[in-house]
């Protein structure tokens, strides 16, 4: 995260605002002659960037060039002490994949996507992807991200010291056209919970049970086989988690779980 500022032009009458330019893109706009990236922009990826005056009618001046010298942005030899998970979840929701780093400081973040043939390519915000520039990307899952992989390179500062996290696997789960049991076929109970929950089947089948966090990480699974089941989640942590069961012609249902 870092901050441009200029002097505002010394005829200066008319100025409505200020358009932000980088690597020939306007990329902002703002009304004051100061402007936060806020994580939006890899600003060791710029090394010029034009402020550009406009009027109320859209007229624009002359451009203000702000260079950069990032050699002494940040400091000492990141190293990635936490790394991302796999995540599974379901279509049209969301996947978050954090790190942690410890040894540098003022460090930069970079996430990466996989090609599919070993290379990788730096992510932009937008088109789905946030937090690019940060410990945490967050991806809009959709069918043709199944089986994509990310991870994060973190430098200190622009220099040649980084370190590069290990790769994470994003599955996407299509269940927009499974079947699901009736609300009378399952039913768990108490809900909310202070962890102990009885599942009652009544279909009569045998079915996979898995139980996910909100970061569709998979933390309980097993196969029910009677038609009560007593399943305790008394050492999770209190929040809300996702009961998916499957039988084993496909039929599926999605239950969430309040844990107090």
């Amino acid at each position: 995260d870092f901050t441009l500022s200029w002097n505002e032009p010394a005829d200066n009458f008319g100025v409505k605002g200020y358009y932000i330019k980088a690597g020939g893109q306007i990329i902002d706009s703002v009304q004051a002659p100061i402007w936060e990236s806020n994580n939006t922009t890899n600003g060791c990826s710029v090394a010029e960037w034009s402020i550009i005056p406009y009027d109320d009618a859209r007229n624009l001046g002359q451009p203000v060039i702000i260079t950069n010298d990032w050699s002494g942005f940040g400091s000492g030899m990141p190293t990635v002490s936490s790394q991302p998970g796999s995540q599974n979840v379901f279509i049209n929701t969301t996947a978050s994949f954090s790190i942690a780093d410890t040894g540098a400081t003022s460090a930069v973040y970079q996430w990466q996507s996989e090609t599919g043939n070993g290379t990788w390519f730096n992510l932009e915000n937008g088109n789905g992807f946030s937090g690019v520039y940060t410990p945490t990307l967050t991806v809009q899952a959709s069918l043709p991200l199944n089986n994509s992989r990310y991870r994060c390179i973190v430098s200190a500062g622009c220099t040649q010291n980084r370190d590069t996290s290990n790769s994470a696997l994003l599955t996407v789960i299509d269940n927009s056209s499974i079947e699901e049991f009736t609300a009378d076929d399952l039913l768990v109970f108490p809900n909310p919970t202070d962890g102990l929950f009885i599942l009652r089947n009544k279909t009569g089948e045998n079915y996979q049970v898995r139980i996910m966090d909100q970061l569709g990480r998979i933390i309980r699974q097993g196969l029910m086989v009677q038609p009560y089941s007593d399943f305790s989640m008394d050492d999770l942590i209190p929040g809300v988690y996702q009961l998916v069961l499957q039988s084993p012609e496909g039929k599926r249902s999605t239950k969430t779980i309040i844990v107090y």
